[in-house]
């Protein structure tokens, strides 16, 4: 749209894609990474879209140390899965397990 930033057109198509699409949500936060989006993303979910708090994790990447405001506060008061990733294969693999999980919960 005229005048739309593109990242405001990116934040209102997250917001419509998780609002009326998404039944999964899987959320990764990387080491050494801007991870400001995905928190954005994730606190959206959490307080907008709550139907998706059951099917949802968040991947941690263990080898960094984040705040433990942003992965004991925030993301552990919210109830949302929480799972640790050390390589890409380990997200690969706990990523695979967690949508199985909240397949069968959602069918």
């Amino acid at each position: 749209m005229r005048g739309e930033t593109v990242g405001s057109h990116f934040w209102a198509k997250s917001c419509s894609f998780t609002q009326n699409w998404a039944e999964i949500a899987l959320y990764v936060l990387m080491c050494g990474a801007n991870n400001l989006g995905v928190m954005s993303e994730f606190n959206f979910m959490q307080y907008n879209v709550k139907s998706l708090l059951r099917t949802s994790t968040v991947f941690v990447d263990e080898n960094c140390p984040f705040p433990s405001l942003t992965t004991r506060g925030n993301i552990t008061s919210s109830g949302v899965n929480q799972r640790e990733f050390s390589t890409d294969d380990g997200l690969y693999d706990a990523a695979s397990a967690e949508c199985r999980i909240h397949l069968r919960t959602l069918y």
